[in-house]
């Protein structure tokens, strides 16, 4: 089966706050994987994600979801999934609100208010052997990479 033509780097925004709590990666339209947030959320789901959704479900509201980069090179997603995840939580509070523009035809301008993110993986920078094996082969000997270094309103690694 070949390979997607894009990947996405996506946000889930408390959409009362207009406060960022989760960057993920999803190969799936966006309103699928959403809903995805919610089933979990609502079997009971430990994860930290999902406990936000929940809250924001028993305000009566639903998450929003939207697309912050569209990547078409799949070895690339991981370590742009981790550079977003790493620019959002080091965001300084100066610099909000923080206008996400669009990256897809449906997409439109979000702009976040506040930056709480619940997200489960750990950013460490990435091991000279992680290096050098994305070098060779385009992945990291680890699941674990970081090192985000912000350029024109986008980091990059």
């Amino acid at each position: 089966m070949p390979q997607p033509s894009r990947i996405l780097i996506y946000g889930l925004l408390n959409p009362l706050k207009a406060e960022l709590f989760y960057v993920g990666q999803t190969r799936k339209r966006r309103e699928f994987r959403l809903l995805e947030h919610i089933e979990d959320a609502v079997a009971g789901s430990k994860l930290p994600v999902h406990a936000a959704v929940r809250e924001i479900l028993a305000e009566g509201r639903i998450p929003q979801i939207f697309v912050i980069e569209k990547v078409t090179n799949a070895s690339l997603a991981d370590s742009r999934e981790i550079a977003w995840i790493q620019f959002f939580a080091k965001l300084p509070p100066d610099r909000l609100p923080y206008i996400v523009n669009p990256q897809t035809p449906k997409s439109s301008e979000v702009i976040l208010q506040s930056v709480s993110l619940r997200n489960v993986r750990d950013c460490p920078k990435p091991t000279v052997s992680d290096v050098r094996n994305e070098e060779k082969t385009g992945f990291r000997d680890s699941e674990k990479s970081g090192g985000a270094v912000r350029r024109e309103g986008r980091p990059f690694i």
